[in-house]
C-alpha cells in the first residue's frame, strides 16, 4: 500500500513509500508479538515443583521439535504438539460438550509442564480435542496419524469417526487417516484411560497413592504426536518374532495380560534398537 501524492518531490515520494512499507513491517511483527503472548497466556507450568533448565526453556509453540522416530526418518513431517483441549470425565460417559481448559501434548496430566497437574485415576477418561490442517502437497499421498506413547487405552476419532483404538502405555502406534479427512481444517478426538495400579497393564513403579519409591501416575500422551505422508507401497518397520517365554513356567497369566506384557516388551525392545546409544 503506497500514498499517491500529486506534486511532490521524487525524493519525499519515495521517502513516503519506505515509511508506508515499514509500518506494514512492524504491524505484522506486533501482531506476531501479541499472538506470542497470547498463546503463553494460555499455559503455565502448574504447581510448584523444582524444575531443570529445559523445563524453564519450554515453548509451547514448539513443544520437542526433533524428528520423533530416528530409527527410520522422513524429510516430510508435522509436528502436532502444543496446546490442546482437554476434559476429564466419569468413564463410560459420551464426549464432552465443554472442556476444562488447555493442556500442553504431550506431557502427563499429572505433570507440572502439562499445564493441568490432576489426577485422573481409574474412574475417568482424560479426553483430548485439536485442530490440524494437511499441507497441500501432500494431496495424493496416505497420511499416518503417529502416537508415540499414549497411557494407557487409548481410542481416536477423525471428525466424528472413530480411527481405532490401542493398548499400551510404551509401544509407538500409528493409524492411517486418509480415509477420514475431510476439505479444510480437521478434528481430532482422543479418549485416555488409565487404571495404573488398578488394571492389568505394565506399570512400572506408577500408583495412584504415590508414596515412598512409589510414582505418580503418568496418564495420558507422554511423547510426541505427528503427521506424516506415505506413498502406497512404504516400509512399515522392522518384525519382531515373539516368542512364548511364559509357556510351562510358575507365572499364573491370563491370555490377554501374557499377550500385553509381549506388546509392551516389543515397545520397549522397538524403542532401544531406534536408541543405540541407550545399549551401546
Amino acid at each position: 500500500m503506497y500514498l499517491k501524492v500529486p506534486f511532490v518531490d521524487k525524493n519525499i515520494s519515495n521517502l513516503l513509500k519506505i515509511l508506508f512499507d515499514e509500518r506494514e513491517k512492524v504491524l505484522i511483527v506486533l501482531a506476531a508479538l501479541l499472538f506470542s503472548i497470547r498463546i503463553a497466556a494460555q499455559w503455565k507450568p502448574a504447581g510448584n515443583k523444582i524444575k531443570t533448565e529445559w523445563a524453564q526453556k519450554i515453548d509451547p509453540e514448539n513443544v520437542l521439535p526433533e524428528y520423533p522416530r530416528p530409527m527410520m526418518e522422513r524429510p516430510e513431517w508435522k509436528n502436532l504438539n502444543g496446546l490442546w483441549e482437554y476434559a476429564i470425565r466419569p468413564r463410560g460417559k459420551s464426549f464432552p460438550q465443554k472442556f476444562d481448559g488447555k493442556i500442553l501434548v504431550p506431557f502427563a496430566a499429572e505433570s507440572s509442564l502439562s499445564g493441568v497437574m490432576a489426577a485422573v485415576g481409574a474412574k475417568n477418561e482424560l479426553w483430548y480435542r485439536t485442530a490440524f490442517d494437511v499441507p497441500s502437497d501432500w494431496e495424493d499421498k496416505n497420511i499416518l496419524l503417529h502416537f508415540g506413547a499414549v497411557d494407557w487405552k487409548t481410542d481416536i476419532w477423525i471428525n466424528d469417526i472413530k480411527v481405532g483404538s490401542h493398548e499400551g502405555g510404551y509401544t509407538p502406534f500409528s493409524f492411517n487417516i486418509t480415509p477420514f479427512l475431510g476439505d479444510g481444517e480437521q478434528q481430532l478426538i482422543v479418549k485416555v484411560w488409565d487404571p495404573t495400579d488398578e488394571g492389568p497393564q505394565p506399570r512400572g513403579k506408577q500408583v495412584k497413592e504415590p508414596k515412598g519409591i512409589w510414582y505418580t501416575p503418568v496418564t495420558g500422551i507422554w511423547q510426541t504426536v505427528w503427521l506424516e505422508p506415505v506413498s502406497q507401497k512404504r516400509i512399515a518397520g522392522p518384525q519382531w518374532q515373539n516368542h512364548s517365554y511364559f509357556d510351562g513356567s510358575e507365572f499364573k497369566r491370563t491370555d490377554r495380560s501374557e499377550a500385553i506384557y509381549r506388546k509392551e516388551w516389543q515397545g520397549i525392545m522397538d524403542y532401544l534398537f531406534s536408541h543405540p546409544s541407550i545399549v551401546s
